[in-house]
């Protein structure tokens, strides 16, 4: 598995951030990108390899 990620803050109040992760199963393995979090977690296919994309803003007042 490989994840990447980034912020950037604007100002004290707003940020946005991105991150992707994905996984190199083998021929009968099955591992996710997530580990539940929040959301809806992803059913993998053995052999598959996921990729998973976030990105978002935060806005602190």
């Amino acid at each position: 598995m490989l994840a990447l990620g980034v912020d950037r803050a604007l100002n004290k109040s707003l940020s946005f951030y991105a991150a992707v992760a994905m996984t190199d199963n083998a021929d009968r393995a099955n591992f996710n990108v997530s580990a539940g979090g929040h959301g809806k977690r992803l059913t993998i296919t053995p052999g598959a390899d996921p990729v998973a994309l976030s990105f978002g803003t935060i806005y602190k007042f």
